[in-house]
């Protein structure tokens, strides 16, 4: 059996991001058997980096020209060009779409394809004509579809209460979350006093500026400072940066960025609280690793975050409440669980979020394709 793995939208910049590392861990973690061969495609751009990754997988290679992606009329087109004209030198017997944003995709196939829906937020933010736009190519991916991984429990619900699609061809598999085995100190850390920590996407929907405001409300009732782990944008340099200075917060809120696995399990490690205020979550990496990192966790109850972290956390409501969640931050501090409740925690996250676990779910999938074409 030859599955070909789509990495081809995994570039440079986003090689860190929540999809790729969704991609990774599944390629990390491949059981070796003679009747599975894995075939890469590859963007050119982490040739290299691939082949010193993955030297016992067949990898194939393609080039886009991203110039042709700033005109909104050419992109589409030129983009499934390029990515047909790949798969025509490519030999395999299945595809697997780990990326739900890659509009490079051709929406029709004769291969048997399991495409992996990560969320729909797509749907819920931005303009009417992006929400319509979204609505349509959603609809065209999972068409495509032979079978459908929902990475959560709403996922799936999320997707039947949008899109015409049969439950059974939908399959919940959650994501696998692993941390280092190593923690190492990041230098010239912001700070020795005790800390809150964000770590997620500096983006509106993660809801860092509702933290910021939180945390100015109990600034003068803890020692505590707040950092954030995250890539610096336009976001963060033009809202949350200016809501700091406002709040006269510069000396307590810092920012670190490009931490390796090892920096960040040792900031999750050292952290008296780790806070998710996140308003769209198709599953929600970061509030697991933290809690498998045996820290407290005090998240929102937003989408799919009671569901995938189990209602075994603290949680506070609504979602853009900061004054909810400043009482709630204070409250978590003051409150903090038991060595045992968190260990508890800790090993029950290892458990149900192990890596062997989710591979050896996808590959049955795999196996009933194989099944029934026989």
């Amino acid at each position: 059996m030859r599955i070909l793995i789509d990495m081809s939208s995994v570039h440079s910049k986003n090689l860190f991001s929540s999809i790729p590392i969704y991609i990774m861990r599944f390629l990390d973690h491949i059981p070796s058997t003679e009747n599975l061969q894995i075939i890469l495609l590859v963007n050119l751009e982490l040739k290299f980096y691939m082949k010193k990754r993955y030297p016992h997988f067949e990898q194939h290679f393609l080039y886009r020209n991203y110039l042709f992606y700033r005109f909104p009329f050419i992109h589409s087109f030129y983009g499934r060009f390029t990515y047909k004209k790949a798969l025509s030198k490519i030999e395999y017997d299945y595809e697997w779409i780990a990326s739900d944003l890659d509009r490079s995709i051709p929406m029709k196939t004769n291969k048997k394809r399991i495409v992996v829906i990560h969320d729909l937020k797509g749907l819920k933010d931005g303009s009417i004509a992006y929400k319509i736009r979204n609505f349509y190519y959603y609809r065209k991916l999972m068409q495509s579809a032979t079978k459908i991984i929902a990475i959560s429990t709403f996922t799936q619900q999320d997707i039947l209460k949008h899109f015409q699609i049969k439950a059974s061809k939908i399959h919940v598999i959650y994501n696998s979350v692993t941390l280092a085995s190593q923690k190492t100190k990041v230098l010239n850390w912001p700070t020795q006093q005790p800390y809150i920590l964000f770590v997620n996407t500096l983006l509106p929907y993660k809801n860092p500026l509702v933290l910021i405001k939180a945390f100015s409300k109990i600034q003068n009732e803890c020692q505590h400072h707040l950092i954030f782990i995250g890539k610096k944008n336009r976001y963060w340099n033009k809202v949350l940066l200016k809501t700091i200075h406002k709040l006269n917060l510069q000396n307590r809120v810092h920012h670190l960025e490009n931490l390796s696995p090892e920096e960040l399990h040792y900031a999750y490690d050292k952290a008296s609280l780790f806070v998710s205020p996140s308003k769209r979550e198709g599953f929600g990496y970061t509030p697991i690793e933290a809690a498998m990192a045996k820290t407290p966790v005090l998240c929102s109850k937003s989408e799919a975050l009671p569901d995938t972290t189990q209602s075994l956390l603290e949680y506070y409501e609504p979602t853009d409440d900061y004054l909810a969640l400043s009482q709630a931050l204070l409250y978590s501090l003051q409150n903090p669980p038991s060595k045992e409740k968190l260990n508890a925690i800790s090993k029950q996250f290892q458990k149900d979020y192990s890596p062997q676990l989710q591979n050896s779910k996808i590959l049955h999938l795999f196996y009933q394709l194989k099944e029934k074409s026989l």
